[in-house]
């Protein structure tokens, strides 16, 4: 199952970016657009593991350019936290429609903000 986040978005399904917005010593804060599932969580969570393998411990992740949350997507988001508590860290999803965030309810492990 998919959930479209905005559905009058009309993405290609390659198209995904991830972005840095800001970076110091410890954070980072990121903006992912386009559709999120398996493959594309994946590009996500490489881009978050790099910055916590270079110390930054608290990672802030804009999903508002989201357009499609696939269930596929999911457990890679949960294991990005997970990487993350184990570097004494924390991971937020920020900019998650009340859609979404329905849809991510059952990952309780994640911490993730509504709009």
């Amino acid at each position: 199952m998919a959930l479209l986040s905005k559905p009058s978005a009309d993405v290609p399904v390659s198209t995904f970016t991830v972005s840095t917005v800001k970076q110091d010593d410890d954070r980072a804060e990121l903006h992912a657009t386009g559709r999120l599932d398996a493959d594309t969580a994946s590009v996500l969570a490489a881009a978050a593991r790099a910055y916590l393998n270079a110390g930054r411990r608290f990672l802030r992740v804009g999903l508002r350019g989201v357009v499609m949350l696939a269930d596929e997507a999911v457990p890679t988001l949960t294991t990005l936290h997970a990487y993350a508590v184990a570097f004494n860290g924390s991971i937020i999803f920020t900019g998650i429609d009340e859609r979404a965030a329905e849809h991510l309810r059952h990952a309780p492990a994640l911490l993730w903000q509504t709009t």
